[in-house]
């Protein structure tokens, strides 16, 4: 699957989140979010996170959402991993801002519903 163009410049506003390139000062913080039990248990620490965006709120570092995607127009399809703070809690916040303004004002495709 390829990634989405580079991350240089992209920044998505939600709601309440800011999903923006991941820098250098963010890796420590991200390290140790992803270490936490309940992230740890789903997630295993990336090599970098160069290829992420980082998901902030209220100027905090919450997580990260990584994004990928098959350009092939017969198999298309683009899929998204978010890994938060146990404290975060903004998820779908965070899965609502990433396709709702990324995939479907870029790429036409369906935002997710809010129906589980």
């Amino acid at each position: 699957m390829d990634h989405f163009e580079q991350n240089v410049g992209v920044e998505l506003h939600g709601e309440k989140v800011l999903l923006r390139p991941v820098v250098d000062s963010d890796v420590k913080k991200l390290d140790k979010i992803v270490r936490e039990p309940e992230v740890a248990a789903w997630w295993s620490t990336p090599d970098d996170y160069e290829a992420m965006l980082a998901i902030t709120l209220g100027g905090e570092i919450i997580g990260a959402v990584q994004y990928e995607e098959e350009a092939d127009p017969e198999f298309w399809h683009a899929g998204i991993d978010i890994f938060l703070a146990a404290s975060a809690g903004t998820a779908r916040g965070s899965a609502r801002t990433m396709s709702g303004r990324r995939a479907v004002a870029d790429r036409g495709a369906r935002a997710p519903s809010d129906h589980h």
